[in-house]
């Protein structure tokens, strides 16, 4: 991966580092082979508007890595240690929370001055998205709940339980700002989605061909992930175009109508559904449930989808693409967390299944 170095006479040199178990290494004219342990690094952010996360090593070394080209999506790419990878992710998300907090400031002293220069100078879609408050994400989700007409189970078991692992995987994810609720619809097709906001819907079908707790709390974590990460706002922001963005930044009052219907055309992009998963992954394996259960339930997915003629290039009903290498590298990253012991999901799953199979048709 590609970084710039300080070191000694090097200043901001571009170099390719090659990823290692231990740490990264490389060649410069000046030192050589130059090695750099993960396990002596510090982190901080810097540069203008905090664009770079840098890396400083005892002997005077520094990489900086150029936010903009998510130097974190390329560590879990070539399986840096996932502690590391972590510590990372959380210097990253206070960098952001920082720079939106003193943006807003600036924001409320100049104004319209300061919209002009976002205009001209950043991607407007992602800074619009980025300005919306939750509390419009939260009425956006309930405006996709009413116009999907979803049809609630007949089967209480399965709305319990599906509330009953959202619930546990919150609490691996606390202070997020969202007021998360969990449905549960009698539709016979195997789909879960989330809707921004924190609308969590799981059709009977899905649950119909899942072979244990563990696997339905790998989808509503993924579903959960989605919804922290903004996805589905994202998504439906750039497909607004300019005149769009601009509404939604001026508080045009059409703002959630626009927003709802673009949501229910647009599907997620690759990149969307891989961080879904890494980060998915990591909640479940945090709430003590075994992360096993990720990658075994989108291979049920897999087998599902190449019953139905699909085949690796479609999809999880087109939006979540379950295909075979996704479940190698979910179930790679499974078996390379730190052991420890999980706490069992309380269920009897003969009689989830047995429920969810009769209101599905099964």
């Amino acid at each position: 991966m590609q970084g710039q170095l300080y070191h000694g006479q090097l200043l901001g040199v571009p170099v390719s580092l090659t990823v290692g178990e231990q740490g990264f290494s490389l060649r410069t004219q000046q030192d050589g082979l130059l090695e750099l342990p993960f396990a002596e690094a510090s982190m901080k952010a810097g540069g203008d508007g905090d664009i770079y996360l840098i890396l400083g090593w005892p002997n005077g070394a520094e990489i900086y890595f150029d936010r903009r080209q998510d130097p974190i999506a390329q560590l879990r790419a070539h399986s840096a240690p996932f502690a590391f990878v972590a510590q990372l992710e959380q210097l990253d998300a206070k960098t952001t929370v920082a720079s939106r907090s003193r943006f807003a400031k600036t924001a409320a002293v100049i104004g319209t001055i300061v919209t002009a220069l976002v205009l001209c100078l950043f991607n407007l879609p992602t800074f619009v998205m980025w300005a919306i408050p939750p509390s419009v994400e939260v009425s956006l989700g309930q405006s996709v709940k009413k116009d999907l007409k979803l049809k609630p189970t007949q089967a209480p078991i399965l709305q319990e339980t599906v509330e009953e692992i959202g619930r546990r995987l919150l609490a691996a994810a606390p202070n997020q700002p969202y007021p998360f609720e969990f449905h549960v619809s009698d539709d016979p097709i195997p789909n879960a989605f989330a809707t921004p906001g924190g609308v969590v819907v799981v059709n009977t079908g899905l649950i119909e061909i899942l072979d244990g707790p563990d696997e339905l709390a790998g989808i509503i974590g993924h579903e959960i992930s989605h919804v922290l990460q903004r996805h589905g706002l994202r998504q439906a922001v750039k497909s607004l175009g300019t005149y769009g963005a601009l509404a939604i930044l001026t508080g045009g009052s059409e703002t959630v109508s626009m927003l709802s219907t673009s949501i229910l055309s647009k599907a997620y992009s690759r990149g969307d559904e891989n961080d879904a998963d890494e980060k998915g992954l990591e909640l479940v394996y945090r709430a003590s449930i075994d992360p096993h259960g990720v990658p075994n339930a989108l291979e049920k997915l897999h087998r599902y989808m190449e019953a139905q003629g699909y085949g690796d290039g479609g999809g999880y009903l087109s939006t979540h693409p379950a295909t075979g290498e996704r479940v190698a590298l979910m179930r790679r990253r499974a078996d390379a967390l730190p052991a420890r012991i999980y706490e069992p999901i309380e269920v009897d799953w003969d009689e989830v299944k047995t429920a969810a199979s009769a209101v599905s048709g099964g």
